[in-house]
């Protein structure tokens, strides 16, 4: 059985990484408290904020061109098929995370980062 793939391997791509960057929030989850109450008044550290009270930003960024070295598929619930790729770094990476040029992963970062993703 043949499957085509999005790119081959030996092919150039262009992957995004979500980088955090010195903007923090108060976490809405707790109310910045770093706490939760549970229905027995016991207290419990956050799980959103990781008890910190506060949530860091994140925002995409391009990376350099790397050769995809392993092309892995997954097979999951409803028969989707979903691919992997790897660099020369050995990091797998995902089909939405790869472009096959700069500028379509540039353009993809500032789409996202406009969006507001917090840890």
């Amino acid at each position: 059985m043949i499957i085509k793939t999005k790119f081959d391997v030996g092919d150039t791509v262009f992957p995004i990484e979500k980088t955090s960057v010195e903007d923090w929030v108060s976490c809405d989850f707790c109310g910045g408290t770093g706490k939760i109450t549970g229905r027995n008044d016991k207290e419990r550290g956050c799980p959103e904020c990781y008890s910190k009270g506060k949530r860091q930003r994140f925002i995409s960024t391009p990376q350099v061109g790397m050769k995809t070295t392993i092309v892995r598929m997954d097979i999951v619930c409803g028969n989707r098929v979903e691919e992997y790729y790897a660099g020369k770094n050995g990091a797998y990476l995902s089909q939405k995370d790869i472009f096959s040029s700069y500028e379509e992963a540039k353009e993809e970062c500032e789409k996202r980062s406009k969006e507001t993703h917090y840890s």
